[in-house]
């Protein structure tokens, strides 16, 4: 715990774990990478992902990092946009789209 607050961002697929990591020891690498960054935080850890990001000459949408889904819900605090996300998927409205 040496900064009172950290940001990490990136956490997409294949940004984080990289898509260069194939094996399941470089898999492993990434998410020790991860956690060293994230037990650096005193008070404060803010995670993101992006939506869509520039990727290799064009735009992706990328999947959320495998890493990401696997913290529990009750330890992370969405942000405004992600709880208004969540509450139209579980709307009873249907779509046209």
């Amino acid at each position: 715990m040496e900064f009172k607050c950290v940001f990490i961002a990136g956490l997409e697929d294949e940004i984080l774990p990289f898509y260069t990591a194939k094996t399941q020891e470089e898999i492993e690498e990434e998410k020790r990478l991860l956690y060293v960054g994230m037990t650096r935080a005193q008070d404060f850890l803010f995670l993101s992902h992006a939506i869509k990001r520039k990727w290799r000459g064009g735009f992706k949408n990328l999947p959320t990092s495998p890493f990401l889904v696997k913290i529990n819900d009750e330890l992370l605090k969405l942000s405004e946009y992600d709880k208004k996300q969540q509450e139209k998927d579980k709307s009873q409205q249907l779509s046209l789209f």
